[in-house]
C-alpha cells in the first residue's frame, strides 16, 4: 500500500494507492483517504482539525486497508519522545 498527498490528475500505478486529502467541513478540516480520482474511500475520514486546533480521531476507520488502528478502529496515536 502507498499513501500520498492528493493532487488533481490521474496517477498510474499497479499497486493499491491511496491519497491524503484535506476537506473543509464547516469551520473544521477533515483529513481523509481518497483514490487516484479524488473520490473518498469508504470509512476513511482519519481525523478532524477543529477551529481551536484540537484534533479529533474518527472511530470505525475501514480496517480492510491494514492501517495501524487501535481497539476503536481509530488511527494509532504515537507520542513524541521530546
Amino acid at each position: 500500500m502507498i499513501i500520498r498527498v492528493y493532487e488533481d490528475g490521474v496517477t498510474e500505478n499497479k499497486e493499491q494507492e491511496f491519497f491524503l486529502k484535506l476537506v473543509q467541513r464547516g469551520e473544521a478540516v477533515n483529513l481523509m483517504l481518497v483514490d487516484k480520482k479524488g473520490k473518498q474511500i469508504e470509512n476513511t475520514i482519519l481525523l478532524q482539525i477543529k477551529p481551536n486546533m484540537t484534533l479529533y480521531r474518527y472511530t470505525c476507520i475501514n480496517n480492510r486497508l491494514e492501517l495501524p488502528l487501535d481497539e476503536r478502529n481509530r488511527l494509532k496515536e504515537e507520542h513524541s519522545a521530546y
